[in-house]
């Protein structure tokens, strides 16, 4: 008579076999992780827009594209022509931020952080207004700032770590802009400062590079250009235009140097390689 137990023992078999080799395949996963580093998949960066004519931060009806929230740390926000969006309830941080022609981003007394890692939306490009009494700080790696608007916003405007100005910006920044220890702006455009504030710096190694063929408009009522810190201006064709009322220039070497607007310029042991304009 035939066995009848054999179906079932080639049952167990299998059963043992199919259970040896999810056992095998998990410890070589967690082997993986424990190797590689591999975990699970991080959430997704937002590409968050402003969605209304008229709106606040805060308000999640402000924005699309932004994964049913608000901008987050690791988000980009771009402000489209025609819309304004107020920062209210607390200081803000992201990414990047774009600012389109016709679009204002409204900051009432807070701080808006941009931790940019590039240029366009991944940096802060400003072709409309960022406006307002609150302060902004550029920091991230290798950010790039462009764009041919203003930031009227008159709160300060601090640079934590060194950046960049594309030889494409035209920029007005109406704060004072303040430069922290081991860092650098090299600007490539043309940068105007129109504040009280002018532009400062934390220490000596705060610094301020004018790129070839560059313009910086040095305006306001501010007496001096980084009084602490240094700014390198020999770079072929670039100017420092001192355009505010009675200044002082900072003694170091230009290739084009001019002056303009009301008031009285002085300048001591300077020494100019291009044009001077008087």
């Amino acid at each position: 008579m035939q066995n009848q137990n054999v179906p079932k023992k080639h049952s167990q078999k299998r059963k043992r076999i199919l259970g040896t080799n999810i056992l095998g395949a998990l410890f070589i996963m967690a082997a993986c992780v424990a190797v590689f580093g591999l975990s699970a998949p991080e959430a997704f960066a937002s590409s968050c827009q402003s969605n209304t004519p008229s709106g606040v931060w805060s308000s999640v009806g402000s924005w699309t594209n932004c994964g049913g929230t608000t901008p987050q740390a690791t988000d980009t926000i771009q402000i489209l022509n025609g819309h304004t969006i107020t920062i209210d309830g607390s200081n803000r941080t992201v990414l990047g931020a774009q600012i389109d022609n016709g679009g204002t981003l409204a900051n009432g007394g807070f701080t808006l952080t941009v931790n940019g890692t590039g240029s366009g939306i991944n940096g802060f490009t400003v072709n409309g207004t960022l406006s307002g009494s609150g302060g902004l700080t550029l920091g991230g790696v290798a950010q790039v700032i462009d764009g041919s608007g203003t930031v009227s916003a008159t709160g300060t405007v601090t640079v934590s770590s060194s950046l960049s100005v594309a030889a494409t910006a035209n920029i007005t920044f109406a704060g004072t802009i303040s430069i922290s220890t081991l860092s650098t702006v090299t600007n490539n455009g043309i940068v105007t400062t129109t504040g009280t504030g002018g532009i400062t710096g934390g220490s000596s190694t705060a610094t301020w590079t004018q790129g070839n063929n560059a313009t910086l408009n040095f305006g306001g009522n501010t007496t001096s250009l980084l009084s602490t810190g240094t700014l390198n201006a020999t770079n072929t064709g670039n100017t420092v235009n001192y355009s505010g009322s009675t200044q002082t220039c900072k003694a170091v070497t230009y290739h084009h140097l001019s002056f303009s607007g009301s008031g009285t310029k002085t300048c001591t042991a300077t020494t100019v390689n291009g044009n001077l304009q008087l």
